[in-house]
């Protein structure tokens, strides 16, 4: 059953959605994005809204925030709607899957968009200062090298084990967290709103303002346990918004500063203000909002890593040979969306409870 759902490619996942929308008449709206696929092909972040068209209640679904993380979410979308009755959804209540919000990097196995842009960094306000790393530009080269292989890939490599002995862990990952200073770097949020982020901006306008309470779920792979999926929300740790989720998800919530110290991380509260799931806060202001990432982890972080090096050495470099860039490309969906029986369960199972619990929370909210 999950094969039908789990796609190894962006066309192919586009195409299971098209055939259950023929089958099902649900609500539907593509938006083409300007670039095209590795095979030239027309891209969209697709749109489906299920239920009634003013409902109060609104849980939003989000596939490919970081692009290649799409097919874990796409799994989790196209799953969902192919087993639902419409009559299961609770009263007053209404679903909008965002199929794709990044479809460039869906379809070229990449973590960022068209524009080497990572969405999550990309929601700031760009009318202020933008964030300094203070570690990045001492990382910059050797995270994208000039070779793969040889003298200088040994280099970066020892310069990056020097780099880590030296500074200490918490500036290594400090100099990961993101930046706006290297357009062909990693983790670069971008100095003006992207398409998608327009695009995200334009969807939420049209489907979410007539809803009053609202649940998004933007849906993360590639970091923590194998196959589990970690609930973190946008809200300081003691604020109700934090509590609520508590009362909601459990013990299991978390928030992303908390996150980060979990996973090693430093604080990185600074780049919360460029996540994706701020635009639902930034264009609906006088609503009810609840605000939750998942991350479903998959490979030790420095095995992950080592495909984001290859992959921004390709960006930089794109006239590797064929079979070395599809190599690399391939490298990134494998550490991103491990194609294994038991962490494809496991995701299923866990995207099932969070959206029932989801659900549930929303049930409790004040009524009509």
């Amino acid at each position: 059953m999950l094969d039908d759902y789990f796609s190894s490619s962006y066309l192919q996942a586009r195409q299971r959605l098209v055939r259950l929308l023929a089958e099902t008449g649900y609500r539907h709206e593509a938006f083409i994005n300007p670039a095209s696929g590795p095979d030239g092909g027309q891209l969209t972040t697709d749109v489906v809204y299920v239920g009634e068209e003013s409902a109060q209640k609104l849980v939003v679904v989000v596939s490919g925030t970081h692009g290649v993380e799409f097919y874990c979410g796409s799994a989790c979308q196209l799953g969902w709607l192919a087993q639902l009755d419409v009559t299961d959804l609770p009263e007053h209540t209404a679903v909008l899957l965002i199929h794709c919000i990044n479809p460039y990097g869906a379809a070229w196995r990449r973590r960022v968009n068209e524009d080497n842009v990572d969405l999550n960094r990309n929601f700031t306000d760009h009318n202020k200062t933008f964030y300094k790393n203070p570690w990045y530009d001492e990382l910059h080269d050797c995270l994208v090298p000039e070779s793969l292989t040889g003298r200088a890939y040994e280099e970066a490599k020892t310069k990056l084990a020097d780099f880590r002995k030296s500074k200490g862990e918490q500036a290594f990952l400090t100099g990961l967290l993101g930046q706006y200073s290297h357009a062909d770097g990693f983790y670069y949020g971008g100095r003006q709103a992207v398409w998608s982020n327009l695009t995200l901006r334009k969807i939420i306008n049209k489907y979410c303002k007539p809803s009053t309470n609202i649940a998004v779920i933007d849906l993360h792979t590639g970091l923590g346990p194998f196959g589990y999926g970690l609930p973190g929300v946008l809200a300081d740790a003691c604020s109700d918004d934090a509590k609520r989720a508590a009362r909601w998800y459990g013990r299991s919530v978390t928030t992303f500063t908390e996150v980060a110290r979990r996973m090693g991380f430093p604080d990185y509260s600074e780049l919360c203000a460029g996540f994706l799931i701020n635009a639902f806060r930034q264009e609906l202001p006088d609503k009810d909002l609840m605000l939750l990432a998942v991350e479903f982890g998959t490979f030790a972080y420095d095995v992950v890593l080592d495909a984001e090096i290859g992959d921004a050495h390709l960006y930089k470099y794109p006239q590797l040979p064929a079979a070395q860039a599809e190599k690399i490309r391939a490298e990134m969906l494998r550490v991103y969306y491990p194609d294994t029986q038991d962490w494809q369960e496991m995701v299923w199972w866990r995207f099932m409870q969070i959206l029932q619990q989801t659900f549930t929370g929303l049930s409790g909210e004040p009524g009509e």
